[in-house]
Order: C-alpha cells, then sequence, then structure tokens
C-alpha cells in the first residue's frame, strides 16, 4: 500500500473511531501539535509488520473523550488516571483499524497500551493531526525498518 493511501486510512480510522465510540466530531489538519500538555499512549504491535502507533491527545480534549466514552460527566481529580485509561483504549482502536485496513489478511497483534511523553516525533512514518470541538490530538505511526 502505497504511503499515501496509509496516511488516508489513518484519517479515516481516527476519525471513525474518536466519532463511534466518543460521538465527537474530528477534523483532520496539516497542524500536529507538540507540547508538553498532552495525555501520550503508544501501542506496539507486532507481526507480518512491526511497529507503534502514538495518540497525544490535549488534556482538555482528554478529558472531554473521556466523559463522551463514559457517558457520563465526572469530576476531575488530581492524579485520577481515568482520561489515560479512555486514551490508551482509543489507541488500541485506532491501531487495530489502522492495520486491518492496511492489511486486512496480515496475521498482527497488539502490545497493551503504555502511558508516555510526547518526546520527539517519529522521524520517519505517518503523522495526522486534528482539530476537536475541546481541544486536539495527534496520530502516528511508525513501521520497524524489515
Amino acid at each position: 500500500m502505497s504511503e499515501q493511501k496509509m496516511h488516508d486510512a489513518l484519517k479515516r480510522t481516527v476519525r471513525h473511531v474518536v466519532e463511534t465510540m466518543c460521538f465527537s466530531e474530528v477534523a483532520p489538519t496539516e497542524q500536529a501539535w507538540e507540547n508538553a500538555d498532552t495525555i501520550v499512549t503508544a501501542v506496539n504491535f507486532y507481526g507480518s509488520r512491526s511497529g507503534r502507533l502514538k495518540l497525544e491527545v490535549s488534556s482538555s480534549a482528554a478529558w472531554s473523550l473521556r466523559d463522551a466514552f463514559l457517558g457520563k460527566r465526572e469530576q476531575e481529580e488530581a492524579g485520577d488516571g481515568s482520561a489515560g485509561d479512555v486514551v490508551g483504549e482509543l489507541g488500541t482502536m485506532i491501531c487495530g483499524r489502522f492495520l486491518s485496513a492496511v492489511d486486512p489478511l496480515a496475521n498482527m497483534s497488539l502490545g497493551t497500551p503504555r502511558k508516555g511523553h510526547a518526546g520527539e516525533p517519529a522521524a520517519q512514518g505517518l503523522r495526522q493531526g486534528f482539530v476537536l470541538d475541546s481541544g486536539h490530538l495527534t496520530a502516528s505511526v511508525q513501521f520497524d525498518e524489515e
């Protein structure tokens, strides 16, 4: 699959998962944000293709997505990891759906989502920013060298 088709699949996948699971509209944008006020998750994948998907979500968007995902509004509590847990779940769903779109017949497995820090963007691979009403998110996919 060409890089452009994979990039289009990443856009469609993020939009589908966020709109379906969190009832939130997302719009792709040329900008990919990098700042310290984000919740980050990474999901490794293994099989015929190996690599990782990283999801960086602004804190305001993460709390809004958490509320929509859980179907209720809760008070933010210091140290409450529920927004990070929801970002991890979304990362896993996005990763699995993206890989299925890229190669529907591949035998793949996903690792457990890992919370992390934004750090440096992937030197190579796919990277796409999205705007939500409550903030922004950036999804990136990096494939390991074969």
